[in-house]
């Protein structure tokens, strides 16, 4: 693709080797059956509610580590069927809105506490957006110290709406207090 400058040259918009990476490659259609298609759009709905800030949290993901064939996901709107929902595609759909998230970087500090005669460890993460945290936790065994669940939970750290209308009311009076000193 080429971008036309105003002597009429064109430019090449971005190079070949910047177009790499998952927004550029070419890749296969999805294999989802219609339940999945139909929960894919639902997953899709919550991220950008909770992006836009009408959803404050999303419990995302649990693997539960002693059963493989076990998995807890949001649960899907009426009318789609879940016995059709296939425990490897919805864990990579789930995985991928993770990996969209995250930044990278590690984890903050692990708080652990006992929870119903287990150890329950708390880690915040961060993301590509300043407003919304990962929480990991997991869950132990006590005494082996042996794996049984971890969870991803999306959070939201401030409500979009009400610090949207807050910067509104504050240009509001900083427009009447420049047209005033205007008007003098």
């Amino acid at each position: 693709m080429a971008l036309a400058i105003g002597n009429g040259r064109s430019q090449d918009v971005l190079a070949a080797a910047e177009r790499t990476g998952d927004l550029f490659a070419s890749r296969e259609a999805s294999s989802y059956n219609t339940a999945e298609c139909e929960f894919s759009r639902y997953l899709e709905g919550r991220l950008e509610k909770l992006l836009r800030g009408d959803l404050n949290r999303l419990a995302l993901l649990r693997h539960y580590h002693q059963q493989p064939d076990c998995l807890a996901a949001p649960v899907p709107p009426r009318g789609v069927d879940r016995s059709a929902l296939r425990i490897p595609v919805v864990e990579e759909m789930l995985v991928r809105v993770l990996v969209f998230l995250q930044t990278g970087m590690p984890g903050g500090p692990i708080a652990q506490e006992p929870s119903n005669g287990r150890i329950v460890e708390r880690q915040l993460h961060t993301t590509r957006f300043p407003h919304i945290l990962i929480e990991r936790i997991d869950t132990f065994e006590p005494g082996s110290g042996a794996p049984l669940e971890t969870e991803w939970i999306l959070r939201r750290t401030q409500n979009q709406q009400v610090a949207t209308r807050i910067s509104r009311v504050l240009d509001l009076a900083n427009l009447s207090l420049e047209f005033f000193r205007a008007s003098r």
